[in-house]
């Protein structure tokens, strides 16, 4: 298996598992570079050096069908290694910075921080106009139904 295929497999596993939206549009932060969100993902790789890459770094937007559409930005790692003390302070410093940069107001959550799986899911709620714009350059996604 070549390694876009291996990539394309384990974001695929993840959307399948988590999404529970009606569309979504994915940017691994590797396509984000040259885009005003790249300094996002610089950012997470200089707080947390161990393991963020630019392949298991995703970011997503988020779109569910209601009225208004409720939309989300969802920074998501699949290998995220942390020490609980030192890195819980850096990742409310960083989650402070992201939400500048992505989202209107400052609703956060932290739906995923597990030192076993080692992985990590971000969800900023109300992305800034401009976000959500990027976003919808990629190809959008439906969440097949069950």
């Amino acid at each position: 298996m070549d390694l876009d295929s291996y990539w394309e497999r384990e974001y695929q596993e993840f959307e399948e598992e988590y999404f529970h939206c009606d569309h979504y549009w994915r940017a691994p932060a590797h396509a984000l570079r040259d885009t005003f969100l790249f300094p996002v993902f610089e950012r997470f790789t200089q707080s947390f050096p161990d393991h963020t890459g630019d392949r298991n770094t995703v970011f997503y937007l988020t779109e569910s069908q209601y009225s208004p559409a409720r939309r989300s930005v969802v920074l998501t790692n699949s290998h995220f290694e942390h020490q609980p003390n030192d890195d819980l302070v850096e990742l409310v410093s960083f989650i402070e910075y992201a939400s500048g940069v992505l989202i209107e107001g400052d609703i956060v959550f932290v739906d995923r921080l597990d030192g076993i799986r080692e992985d990590i899911i971000l969800t900023f709620r109300h992305p800034l106009k401009e976000v959500v714009t990027l976003f919808q350059q990629f190809p959008q996604r439906t969440k097949a139904l069950p």
